[in-house]
């Protein structure tokens, strides 16, 4: 077990009890910020064209946390693909109804502007390859493109 030092943890006194040690998060690091960097580190991965397979080891090895640090911000793999993907819908369909409700557009150009961020998206996206690896991502992603296809028609 490693020693922690003193800045890293902080003596607890139960009633009847000998002083507890308890870790203490390391400072500057917000609550929930563990999540929001193991996305971020997996967003660059997917992006980089020298990556040719995503593991835990690797996501983990490039935030400096043990593999188990990252499970106990998400259940699997999986969950850390389908909760980067999450957000990205999110973000993508909320970029769309702004194109939608731009009136400055002309239906046209609502269109074009849509089309234009899907192909930057769909160029950028690297899921299919990435992630096969039997987490049921594919077909998430899949999903994703047929939203985003509902979500044009609408325009």
């Amino acid at each position: 077990m490693p020693v922690l030092e003193p800045a890293q943890v902080a003596p607890v006194k139960e009633v009847g009890e000998d002083p507890v040690t308890l870790r203490v998060p390391r400072s500057g690091r917000a609550v929930g910020s563990r999540r929001k960097d193991i996305l971020q580190t997996l967003a660059k991965l997917l992006e980089d064209p020298q990556c040719d397979r995503i593991t835990t080891a690797l996501i983990a090895k490039k935030l400096k946390l043990s593999e188990a640090a990252l499970y106990r911000s998400f259940p699997s793999k999986g969950a850390m693909f389908d909760a980067l993907i999450g957000f990205i819908e999110s973000s993508l369909l909320d970029l769309f109804a702004q194109i939608r409700d731009d009136d400055a557009l002309t239906q046209i150009g609502r269109v074009q502007m849509m089309v234009s961020v899907m192909l930057d998206f769909f160029r950028c996206q690297s899921w299919s390859d990435a992630r096969n690896d039997g987490t049921g991502s594919d077909e998430r992603g899949s999903e994703a493109h047929r939203t985003y296809d509902a979500s044009l028609r609408q325009a």
